[in-house]
């Protein structure tokens, strides 16, 4: 038998393959790439007949159209959008797979950490290239590709991560600003930059009248995200001083200080400058990078990642 097959020569039924999709949409917090659906189901296959199969491009293929088909059609999964890439669970979604088995919940977070992951993903391929490299350029060139990679991933995820929170203050139910302390806050500051912007005619005023004033807000606030140099510690503070949290002093973890993970940031992020920007002395010593650094680098943001998932979940629910 080729090494290559579909879930049903594996023993699968279609409903099994359906529920082990949903389940691990529902882990991953109510949203998956279909890469994923395919790693997770060849994972499968192996529990069951061994670890020398992989699933084949048809076995790919049924995976497509049952969750674009059959998991839409019965409500679990929202039709596709190509304004927003993945497979979304719906609510029916979510109380079915936890019906059979699925742990977890939506999460409003599920676009940042499942870009995130994937990120990674790649990371892990270059790590293995460079672990099997015998050629010492090749072997360079993946850990450098990968060190920028894993910071590239964090920056657009805390990036999201802020808009998410943003999005959130600004959909809450208030008719004014003044009603919520932090709205207020970004409303006052976000006012003070319109007015020292450039001169101003009563009329203008006009934009911030009814849920104008939202608006305004977003627009500032995504101008904020894009004066983002490098995702350093005192510049992820600056940015999330806008919406009231002081990340980079509440984060930590056993052994790991809010000021110690702030260094950490701070050191890896200066690496991946170094890499990026030394394009024209690439035998230097500063432009290499040690298997050991990227490891560790991977491992770090990662749990930090899991560190603001759960303290966005909690400042959100």
């Amino acid at each position: 038998m080729s090494p290559f097959i579909s879930g049903a020569q594996a023993g699968l039924s279609e409903q099994e393959q359906m529920n082990i999709c949903l389940r691990f949409i529902l882990s991953q917090g109510g949203l998956a790439a279909t890469s994923q659906l395919y790693k997770v189901i060849e994972g499968e296959i192996q529990k069951r007949i061994g670890s020398d199969y992989f699933l084949s491009e048809n076995g790919k293929a049924f995976i497509r159209a049952l969750i674009n088909n059959k998991a839409v059609e019965k409500g679990y999964i929202r039709p596709y959008d190509p304004n927003r890439p993945g497979w979304w669970l719906t609510e029916e979604g979510e109380r079915y797979a936890l019906s059979i088995g699925g742990t977890g919940k939506r999460s409003p977070t599920a676009w940042a950490y499942v870009n995130f992951k994937i990120a990674l993903e790649e990371v892990r391929i270059l790590l293995n290239n460079a672990s099997q490299a015998t050629v010492k350029d090749l072997k360079s060139a993946s850990l450098k590709a990968a060190l920028i990679l894993t910071v590239t991933a964090w920056e657009t995820y805390v990036e999201e991560i802020f808009r998410t929170y943003r999005d959130y203050l600004l959909s809450l139910s208030v008719s004014s600003p003044s009603e919520h302390p932090q709205l207020s806050k970004m409303f006052n500051r976000a006012a003070n930059q319109w007015f020292e912007g450039k001169p101003r005619k009563p009329s203008d005023l006009e934009a911030w009248i009814g849920d104008g004033w939202k608006e305004r807000l977003r627009e500032t606030t995504d101008r904020a995200i894009a004066s983002l140099n490098t995702p350093k510690c005192a510049n992820l503070s600056k940015l999330f001083k806008w919406v009231g949290w002081n990340i980079t002093q509440s984060w930590g973890w056993s052994h790991f200080s809010a000021a110690k993970i702030c260094e950490k940031i701070d050191e890896i992020v200066s690496k991946r400058g170094e890499l990026a920007h030394s394009s024209g002395d690439l035998l230097s010593r500063s432009a290499q990078v040690r298997a050991n650094f990227v490891h560790t680098s991977v491992q770090f943001f990662e749990r930090l990642v899991e560190w603001v998932e759960s303290a966005i979940r909690s400042k959100m629910s």
